[in-house]
């Protein structure tokens, strides 16, 4: 995260382990939803992330925040 704050693409696109982890926990047609929100979440939280601390459990943080508040829209 720290390589992607200052715009860093190739770092930015790590950030699809959330793919994975929602595989795991969700029915497969809401899976490209949950990556969606999740990575507008983190864009918009990137700021409170801090270099000095492990990046891994910021990010896992966000995305069980996204699964858990009901905020992903899957009607399809």
């Amino acid at each position: 995260m720290a390589a992607a704050q200052p715009g860093d693409a190739a770092s930015y696109r790590r950030l699809l382990w959330l793919e994975q982890y929602f595989r795991r926990r969700l029915p497969m047609a809401m899976v490209e939803d949950a990556v969606q929100a999740t990575l507008i979440a983190i864009h918009e939280k990137r700021h409170t992330f801090d270099p000095r601390r492990r990046f891994k459990p910021w990010l896992a943080a966000i995305a069980r925040h996204k699964w858990i508040d009901g905020s992903i829209d899957c009607a399809q």
